[in-house]
Parts: C-alpha cells; sequence; structure tokens
C-alpha cells in the first residue's frame, strides 16, 4: 500500500515529452546555477537523438557565465551535436531568435536551449527568461533541479513555476545517497511533472523518471527493473 501511494503521489506514470506537429520542437531548459542546466541539454539532446531518432541544435543562451558557452561547445564537440553561438555580446533573445530560424533553415527538428541561471531567484533573471519564452514559444519549459536541495527545491519550482509555464522538471545528481525525498513532494506540492532524471556525471547518464522504480528505490525495496 505504502508503495502504491507513494507512486501516485509522485504522479503514476512518467510523464512523455510534447513534441511540436510541425516545425523543430523547442525546449528550454532553466535553473539556478549548479544544477546541471549545461550539461542535461548536452544529455537530453544525446537522449532524444538515440531514443527518439531526433535532429537536435543547441543554443548556447547562457551570456553571463564564462565558462558557460565554451562548457556548451565542449558537450556538443563530444557528442557531435551542432551548437549555435553567437558570443556573449548579443541579447539572449537574438540569439534565440536568430537560433530558432537557423535551425527551421538547416532541417533540424529539435532545438534545446541553454539559459543564464543564478545562485538564487531575482527579478531580472526571472524578466530575462519570459523574454526568451515570448521569443522562442518553446514546447517545453523543463527546470533542472538538484534532488540534493531537499525542501527548499519546492520554493525554487514554485517561485519559477509562478513566473514561467513549466511543463516539467529535470532531477539532477540522484546518483549518490540523495535517495529521491525531493520528487516525492515536486509532484505533489506543486504539480509539476518530473520528466527525467540525472543519474551521473556522464552525458548518457540520463534516464526516463518511473514514479514506481523511485517509490522502490525510496523505500529500500531497490530498482529492480533499472
Amino acid at each position: 500500500i505504502v508503495n502504491e501511494e507513494l507512486t501516485s503521489l509522485m504522479g503514476g506514470t512518467e510523464s512523455k515529452l510534447n513534441y511540436a506537429s510541425y516545425g523543430p520542437t523547442v525546449i528550454m531548459l532553466v535553473g539556478l546555477q549548479g544544477a546541471g542546466k549545461t550539461t542535461h541539454v548536452g544529455k537530453l539532446a544525446a537522449l532524444l537523438r538515440k531514443q527518439d531518432k531526433k535532429k537536435p541544435l543547441l543554443i548556447a543562451g547562457d551570456i553571463y557565465r564564462p565558462a558557460a558557452i565554451n562548457q556548451l561547445m565542449t558537450i556538443g564537440k563530444q557528442l557531435g551535436i551542432e551548437v549555435f553561438e553567437r558570443g556573449n555580446k548579443m541579447p539572449v533573445t537574438q540569439i534565440v531568435t536568430e537560433g530558432i530560424q537557423y535551425a527551421k533553415k538547416m532541417n533540424y527538428d529539435l532545438v534545446i536551449i541553454d539559459t543564464a541561471g543564478r545562485l538564487h531567484i531575482d527579478d531580472a533573471l526571472m524578466k530575462e527568461l519570459d523574454d526568451v519564452v515570448k521569443v522562442a514559444k518553446p514546447d517545453e519549459i523543463l527546470l533542472t533541479i538538484d534532488a540534493m536541495m531537499g525542501q527548499d527545491a519546492i520554493n525554487v519550482i514554485t517561485t519559477f513555476n509562478e513566473k514561467l509555464p513549466l511543463t516539467g522538471c529535470i532531477l539532477t545528481k540522484l546518483d549518490g545517497d540523495t535517495r529521491g525525498g525531493a520528487a516525492l513532494s515536486i509532484r505533489y506540492l506543486t504539480n509539476v511533472p518530473i520528466k527525467y532524471i540525472g543519474v551521473g556525471e556522464k552525458l548518457d547518464q540520463i534516464e526516463l523518471f518511473h514514479p514506481d522504480r523511485m517509490a522502490g528505490r525510496i523505500l529500500g525495496m531497490g530498482d529492480v527493473v533499472s
């Protein structure tokens, strides 16, 4: 009974991504600095290329953290996925607009946008993300959240969700000892579905979130299927 209740608390079944019916599907990753956003842009692209035969383009939209563009370029190179970047002198809305136009021209059917994070939520960050949403019109806005944040994760999600139409979460750093307490409360308290989990540092260590398997893991019953 506990297992079943836990599973339904976390959403019951896995939540799939929404793909656009025509044109490239646009996915935007948002979140605080240090949650693994840039890495997960690459991880998600690699996963969807493999699973759903997508042709992804990554857009470097974090123009504030000096290493972010280089980091994304390195990830793109490792995965053999093109990265669209215009340095950090141009407004991010312009970079995103040009990136999506480029994707259409080059027949990419998936665009994943890396966005700026801050160490805490502030109005400037939210305004910028909102501006990006307006020009990109994303099919998915995924919040990357560090599983080790504990209860503070709820405040972060709630605040992001008030300002942006979040469609889901990527819960990162679920390797190690965090058994996913945050996973429990996220779905129940915010109604934002967890779509993917990051389970390690490597670029293939991302998987679809299965509430039933997470319930087994939290209860110490082991995740037999995975």
